[in-house]
């Protein structure tokens, strides 16, 4: 079934909806190869002897992985730009946090030592999470879009094969009072998975005060009154006047 609709299927795409439904439209192929049988025969040979698993990626690598393997991840790409929908292979997306999670197993795989091979989209997001280790941006050509002459772009090989300081300090933040005195959630649109970026990226700045003009939640606000800013944080569904938690919040 998987080969029928990758043949059939427009340029060969796998997505799912929200539901986990396959939801890619047809293809113009007018005579697809869907049984390619001296192909196959091949790939069963290659197999003999390999075990594959399925399931969630952190469970594996936490199970199989040892000192000098090599490890390739290919995770969804980080979008690069608002109309990009390559992070959702699955009815669960790809969020921000999770890449810090992939890029957290990185650090632990290396630690390990795992030589660790990755590819993503190459942009300032992710090459922030892996600023430190080395990397290269390789051209790249894209069957997915409809368009030819849109058909190109950039893929970021990272390249992780020893401890990195830099993502070593920012995963210690972990451990410190910025999160732990903060519940958790699971809000749409919440950052708390990803203040130690957030701090990360905005801590060699000078500034005394932060307006935080979508507070939702209110995670960054408390991080940043835990790093002794003043806050000014604007609850806009509530609809309520924007409030100073300089005196409101104290930092424990």
């Amino acid at each position: 079934m998987l080969i029928y609709l990758n043949k059939t299927c427009f340029n060969g795409l796998y997505r799912v909806n929200k539901q986990g439904q396959f939801n890619v439209p047809f293809g113009h192929r007018k005579k697809p190869t869907i049984c390619d049988e001296g192909n196959l025969q091949a790939a069963s040979k290659a197999l003999v002897g390999v075990k594959i698993f399925s399931g969630d990626y952190l469970k594996i690598l936490g199970k199989y992985a040892k000192p000098g393997d090599f490890i390739f991840l290919d995770p969804p790409y980080h979008p690069v730009s608002s109309y990009a929908d390559f992070k959702r292979y699955t009815k669960e997306f790809f969020y921000e946090e999770d890449h810090i999670d992939l890029r957290d197993e990185v650090d632990r795989l290396v630690q390990l030592g795992c030589h660790v091979l990755l590819t993503n989209s190459t942009t300032d997001f992710v090459r922030k999470l892996y600023e430190g280790y080395n990397y290269v941006a390789i051209d790249t050509k894209r069957n997915i879009s409809s368009n030819a002459e849109t058909r190109t772009g950039q893929d970021l090989v990272v390249i992780a094969t020893k401890p990195q300081e830099k993502t070593k300090s920012l995963l210690s933040l972990r451990g410190k009072h910025i999160l732990e005195n903060f519940p958790g959630t699971r809000y749409m649109g919440s950052k708390y998975r990803v203040l130690p970026f957030i701090w990360d990226v905005v801590k060699e700045l000078h500034f005394d005060s932060v307006l935080d003009v979508f507070s939702g939640s209110a995670c960054v606000s408390y991080m940043f009154k835990q790093q002794g800013k003043r806050v000014i944080s604007n609850d806009c569904i509530n609809r309520s006047k924007p409030h100073s938690m300089i005196g409101a919040w104290r930092t424990p």
